[in-house]
């Protein structure tokens, strides 16, 4: 689903000259005057659109970098296509795909806000399942094809530093998480100690046990939280419902460690074109 003005505002995004237009993505569940058009699951995974455009690709246009291209609300000019020979895009992630090849090439590319089309998510966990592990395959198969090319450019002074961003991508992120783990095993290691008479401290036990899910849950909160404000205009959900996402979207983080792992040793037999069951919609009378 597409806003009416979506061509208008595309046609003015070019007046920037860049090559590669992304527009604003907006959740389509929440148009439907119908309750189970969303679910608890839907909201948590419409959070990926904020971080993307509003919290990634607008600070991607200030710093003059690659945006993250997202297939939904894309334009691309015919100059690019015609360089392609057409769409020679095959992986999973065909638009993320894209994304690093512009960074290879040199296209230029934009996030514009008043472009914005609508997505639907997957109301359930197993449809949003298979969807996500697919996606994060498809991003790690494109670093593997794209990332020595891109650091070559980077290291030879042809594209800037900052481009180097796709190389590093969630590596951050793994570390805050392995470090956490380590903790982790080290409360487990003092506890196995403790309990066998070692003279170790059960405060410090618990601190070394309990520090790292407090750590964890309360930054995942914080992210949260700033998601949820900097999009705030946009997510049409009822209070209490965002109320659940804010305090329990944490937990639902959690959900990707299976993602990852399956997404890492999944055969390629798994990942094939399947029917997604609609979202059932029933367009809200005031839009």
């Amino acid at each position: 689903m597409a806003a009416p003005n979506l061509l208008e505002e595309m046609n003015n995004a070019l007046v920037s000259g860049k090559q590669i237009i992304c527009g604003k993505k907006l959740i389509k569940n929440w148009s439907s005057s119908r309750r189970d058009s969303r679910s608890f699951n839907s909201n948590c995974t419409a959070l990926i659109y904020t971080l993307v455009d509003e919290m990634g690709n607008r600070a991607r246009n200030s710093l003059g970098l690659a945006v993250t291209m997202i297939g939904t609300g894309m334009m691309v000019r015919a100059d690019v296509i015609k360089q392609n020979n057409g769409w020679p895009y095959r992986s999973l992630t065909e638009d993320y795909q894209m994304t690093a090849d512009s960074i290879t090439k040199g296209w230029s590319s934009m996030y514009y806000s008043y472009a914005r089309v609508y997505t639907e998510e997957a109301i359930d966990k197993k449809t949003s399942f298979k969807r996500k592990v697919r996606w994060i395959r498809g991003h790690v198969e494109c670093k593997k094809m794209y990332q020595k090319a891109i650091r070559k450019k980077v290291f030879k002074r042809k594209t800037p530093f900052l481009k180097c961003g796709f190389c590093i991508s969630t590596i951050p992120v793994n570390l805050f998480f392995a470090a956490s783990v380590i903790v982790l095993n080290f409360g487990l290691v003092a506890l196995g100690l403790n309990l066998g008479g070692a003279d170790i401290g059960l405060r410090a036990v618990l601190w070394l046990l309990i520090a790292p899910f407090v750590v964890i849950y309360g930054s995942l909160f914080i992210f949260t939280l700033i998601i949820l404000i900097a999009d705030r205009r946009f997510f049409k959900i009822p209070l209490h419902e965002k109320l659940l996402v804010l305090f329990f979207h944490p937990f639902y983080s959690f959900g990707y460690l299976p993602i990852y792992i399956k997404a890492n040793i999944a055969s390629p037999n798994y990942f094939k074109w399947e029917e997604t069951t609609r979202v059932p919609f029933e367009l809200k009378s005031d839009l």
